[in-house]
């Protein structure tokens, strides 16, 4: 007798049973949530003499209602098939689906069996983040004139991975700083940990041109405005920035000095004769 169980793997499903107390999983929804041609792979599997000789044949439901019987391999002798699959050599389109499954199906299919849950083993970039990514790949390519394709191959090499969408969620931020930019708020992000050293800190929080993050304190004698702003304020009857008489002189003198040296700029420059 045997025990099936449906196990969702990368938005398929995979069948596995129990059989003899020992796991199994059926091939065939394997290849073809991979893209691979069952009969061919069929093939392969009987011409090796371990896996032709672990092979069970087990009774299955399908969606239909109807009984069909499906060919099963112990879990433990996944792999042994996966990597026999030369990736290179596979259609591109679904090159880097064979190498997902090389990395992570028999691991989840094990964890399930022995920990009672498939664990995946990273969670990869939303259809949000996806978007957000193409468009600092975009904003480079505007700003620098690197071509889109030099980009994305960089992000593979820098971070082992076969497309930008297989990058796990907890390295998108480092792919933002990496590409420039800053990362989109979500429930993703870690919440942060309360800092001490911060603690009843003034801090001015900035971005630069590039959408990197800088802090700076600021004591609690400054104001943070425009000059219009200040100008303004500072001219109200009842201004709510209270500045010392002798500070307010300073201020004046430097203006003063100010207004002197870019008048005397524009003098220059007007009498200079202009090569024509």
């Amino acid at each position: 007798m045997s025990k099936l169980q449906n196990i969702s793997f990368q938005n398929h499903t995979l069948i596995t049973a129990l059989y003899d107390d020992k796991p199994y999983v059926a091939m065939r929804p394997i290849c073809e949530a991979i893209g691979l041609a069952w009969n061919g792979q069929y093939e392969r599997i009987k011409r090796d003499e371990v896996l032709s000789s672990s092979v069970r044949v087990i009774r299955t439901v399908a969606e239909d209602g109807r009984k069909r019987e499906m060919s099963f391999l112990p879990i433990e002798y996944l792999n042994g098939w996966l990597f026999g699959i030369d990736a290179n050599r596979v259609k591109p389109e679904i090159k880097e689906k064979l190498i997902q499954y090389k990395r992570e199906c028999y691991q989840a299919l094990n964890d399930y069996w022995n920990k009672g849950a498939a664990i995946n083993p990273r969670k990869t970039l939303t259809p949000e983040m996806q978007r957000h990514i193409q468009e600092l790949v975009t904003g480079i390519k505007l700003r620098k004139g690197i071509h889109w394709s030099t980009t994305y191959s960089k992000i593979k090499t820098v971070f082992q991975v076969g497309s930008y969408k297989d990058i796990r969620i907890e390295d998108y931020p480092a792919l933002c700083e990496f590409l420039g930019g800053k990362p989109i708020k979500g429930e993703w992000a870690p919440r942060k940990k309360q800092s001490l050293e911060l603690a009843g800190k003034r801090m001015l929080l900035f971005y630069d041109e590039n959408g990197m993050e800088h802090r700076k304190e600021i004591s609690r004698d400054k104001f943070v405005m425009s000059v219009d702003a200040f100008i303004e304020e500072i001219g109200l009857p009842n201004c709510g920035i209270y500045v010392e008489p002798e500070k307010l002189f300073r201020l004046q003198r430097k203006i003063s000095k100010k207004l002197e040296a870019a008048y005397s700029h524009q003098r220059q420059r007007a009498s200079t004769p202009h090569l024509r």
